[in-house]
């Protein structure tokens, strides 16, 4: 009997342990820790990523990358602007709170080529835009006492599940059966 006490104890301590290291006040979301993916040429936030699209062709990929913006209006809003058929290629502009985008989709046999870039912050009533790759920088995580800047921290986790989100609703429309 008095193993099972001890063991039943031990368990318990072991639990609350656990649990309170969940549970510290100091225990802050990582997603805004995550490095952006910035363009070393232009020096902007750039998502790409390729899709694989297996056993489907570049006018397949071409019809449901289109399809995809015609129909996008979730998180994130996206209108198609250019159209080359030839070529494969799709350009979209997009909109998701204050994030201003560009999207471009470049269809090939069997993938397509995702690419979020031209990231901007607008706000009309400053009369201004802000890159994202300065507005989201690191250093304007904090504040200059550094505690964290929540409304920065936000912004930049609202981008990468955005970027997710638009992501994984064109793999899913590409990967529909026709």
């Amino acid at each position: 009997m008095r193993k099972y006490l001890f063991l039943l104890l031990a368990l318990s301590v072991i639990a609350t342990c656990n649990a309170q290291e969940f549970n510290t006040p100091d225990a802050e979301p990582l997603l805004y820790k995550l490095p952006l993916p910035v363009n070393k040429e232009n020096g902007k936030v750039e998502f790409q990523e390729v899709l694989d699209v297996a056993g489907k062709s570049k006018e397949e990929i071409y019809t449901l990358s289109r399809e995809w913006f015609a129909q996008k209006n979730g998180s994130a809003n996206v209108v198609l602007q250019l159209e080359d058929k030839e070529s494969g290629v799709l350009i979209g502009k997009g909109k998701s709170g204050d994030a201003d985008f560009l999207i471009k989709v470049e269809a090939k046999d069997g993938s397509a080529y995702y690419t979020m870039t031209d990231i901007v912050y607008s706000y009309p009533s400053q009369q201004k835009t802000y890159p994202a790759a300065e507005f989201l920088a690191d250093k304007n995580l904090y504040k200059s006492n550094g505690s964290p800047n929540p409304t920065q921290q936000h912004l930049k986790e609202a981008l990468l599940i955005t970027n997710d989100d638009i992501i994984d609703s064109l793999r899913r429309s590409l990967n529909k059966s026709r």
